[in-house]
């Protein structure tokens, strides 16, 4: 016969969403009415991992998730709507509902655009004054002074 305390289910679908979204072992804890110890040992018992390696393998998924969506967003993507529309068989008289695909695009968001630009390639919005004013990688040719 065994003893002890009764198990407590555990949510994995809630946990699993909560930790995608970067919430911290304390907060699904408190989020689910547990410990964040009960938490920590149910993890260890069902998933074989402690709750950092757990975390830290759904959060890479989040997080790449949302950098290639990010990227979606800089550079626009195509949006297909499905429309339903109801017509009038020809032959039969009946209504029939037919679903017409209407393909769209998103255009470019800028905003995203400088974001990523500024976290990927160094870019900001201050003036560089690094280089007395000269523009940087840049040859300027014709601008000489005439020695004559």
């Amino acid at each position: 016969m065994k003893r002890g305390r009764k198990r407590i289910e555990i949510d994995w679908n809630k946990v699993d969403s909560m930790i995608s979204v970067m919430e911290s072992g304390q907060a699904i804890a408190q989020t689910l009415g547990i410990s964040d110890e009960t938490l920590y040992t149910a993890v260890r018992r069902e998933k074989g991992l402690n709750f950092t390696d757990y975390a830290r393998k759904l959060k890479a998924i989040s997080a790449f998730r949302l950098k290639a969506q990010q990227f979606r967003e800089a550079f626009g993507y195509d949006i297909w709507l499905t429309e339903e529309v109801t017509v009038i068989n020809p032959k039969t008289g009946e209504k029939v509902a037919l679903r017409k695909r209407k393909q769209t695009k998103r255009p470019p968001s800028i905003p995203m655009l400088i974001y990523l630009g500024k976290l990927y390639l160094g870019q900001s919005d201050s003036k560089d004054n690094r280089n007395d004013g000269e523009t940087p990688g840049w040859d300027i040719v014709g601008d000489e002074e005439d020695p004559n």
